[in-house]
């Protein structure tokens, strides 16, 4: 087994890729990328990868990389499906969600659960 088969088997497990195989097969091409995007950058072995137009070294985002969930790659596919703008450089903006959703995903549904509340009439 070569080091990209490596990675792709521990990127596979650690997201559960069987689960989305078996209930998500409409978005499993998405997801495909996700990952082809995610064995790209875990093979590098020096150097920088560029986030939010900073350059990280490739062992800070390979580490953040290997610690993503299925929940991780359902925000991202539910991100990107909400995403109105046009993006001019995908695979740049694809690399950046993937290292910043540990970081934005509790906190965006934390919104979508506190506007979902204020738009009911709740009295609590």
């Amino acid at each position: 087994m070569n080091k990209a088969e490596a990675y792709r088997n521990l990127i596979y497990k650690n997201i559960e890729y069987k689960h989305f195989k078996q209930f998500e097969s409409a978005q499993i091409g998405n997801i495909d990328n996700i990952v082809d995007l995610m064995v790209d950058i875990c093979v590098q072995e020096e150097g920088t990868i560029p986030i939010n137009d900073n350059q990280m070294p490739v062992e800070v985002v390979k580490s953040k990389f290997l610690k993503l969930t299925s929940s991780h790659i359902e925000y991202i596919m539910d991100s990107l499906d909400r995403n109105p703008s046009e993006v001019r450089n995908i695979r740049n903006y694809l690399i950046t969600a993937i290292y910043n959703v540990p970081n934005t995903m509790s906190q965006y549904y934390r919104s979508l659960v506190n506007h979902d509340m204020n738009e009911g009439d709740y009295n609590w």
